[in-house]
């Protein structure tokens, strides 16, 4: 058995895998694709992605004069589907957005409809697209003399970037509560190499609450506590805590002489007295050796 208890939580600097950024911005009036003008490693273990969704902007027409209203500062876009962070098994084509967005507003028909996916293709490249796109109506304030108005849509723009990572970490769900938006996320970056330094972060968990890592050689996801433990229990590495923000930052290094393909798999649990046993966990995450 290989003592994990070698991975050494010590200062070190992070070692991400390749990665990239991209900038998209679509304009929608109908069934519409952006592909990034890069790719990525399409035969990658795993991929990490972050995205931000920065404008929304709808444009309607009045009197043949296009007239463009930021939806964002209306309120009209759910503050949750504007960010996010996403871990996807590889290899490519993989989807990491996959969004049904409806917005109601009697009488029908709805004001949008629209499904916003966006993934890796074969070849490795990004792609945002919007499909089964349908428009209504929505009222502007078209300013005097005219005021209020129910107006058609003509398009929406929407910007915003991707960030991509190569990696050797999988997410495997089940924490608790199991909120992929919300719930507390365990997130591990580096390229588990021998000796090179790997950062296991925390986010979203209780604050300032005692936290427990849980290391173990094998994925036993048992029900424990209201939730499912996902490691086995093999190594627990306690007397840990979140921060005022409900954050933890553990750096270490992939200790020598571990095997390529190993797998450990690990979950934190955290104090916290909204969990039905106490508790609440993140998500379960295995890292590969390469």
């Amino acid at each position: 058995m290989i003592a994990l208890s070698s991975l050494v939580l010590a200062a070190s600097a992070l070692a991400p895998g390749d990665s990239q950024t991209w900038n998209f911005d679509i304009t929608i009036s109908g069934d519409t694709t952006w592909t990034s003008p890069t790719s990525v490693d399409p035969g990658s273990l795993a991929y990490d992605i972050d995205f931000t969704i920065a404008e929304v902007d709808v444009t309607v027409l009045f009197l043949g004069i296009p007239i463009t209203v930021d939806a964002i500062d209306l309120g009209s876009v759910d503050p949750e589907l504007l960010s996010g962070f996403a871990n996807v098994e590889g290899p490519a084509p993989i989807t990491f957005i996959d969004i049904p967005i409806l917005v109601e507003t009697p009488p029908d028909p709805p004001t949008i409809d629209l499904l916003l996916n966006g993934g890796l293709d074969a070849g490795g490249f990004g792609f945002v697209s919007a499909t089964d796109v349908s428009f209504g109506t929505i009222e502007v304030d078209t300013g005097f003399p005219f005021g209020v108005q129910t107006l058609p849509i003509d398009s929406i723009r929407i910007a915003g970037s991707i960030a991509i990572t190569e990696t050797q970490w999988i997410g495997l769900a089940n924490g608790l509560p199991d909120d992929v938006f919300a719930g507390p996320l365990l997130r591990g970056e580096g390229v588990l190499l021998p000796n090179t330094p790997l950062t296991l972060s925390v986010e979203r968990a209780a604050v300032s609450a005692p936290t427990t890592l849980v290391v173990g050689f094998g994925n036993i996801s048992a029900p424990f506590k209201g939730g499912v433990l996902v490691p086995s229990p093999d190594l627990l590495i306690d007397g840990l805590s979140t921060d005022v923000n409900g954050e933890l930052v553990l750096p270490a290094i992939w200790p020598a002489g571990i095997p390529s393909g190993f797998s450990v798999y690990l979950q934190a649990w955290s104090v916290d007295a909204s969990g039905p046993k106490g508790l609440t966990a993140t998500n379960g995450l295995s890292g590969t050796a390469q």
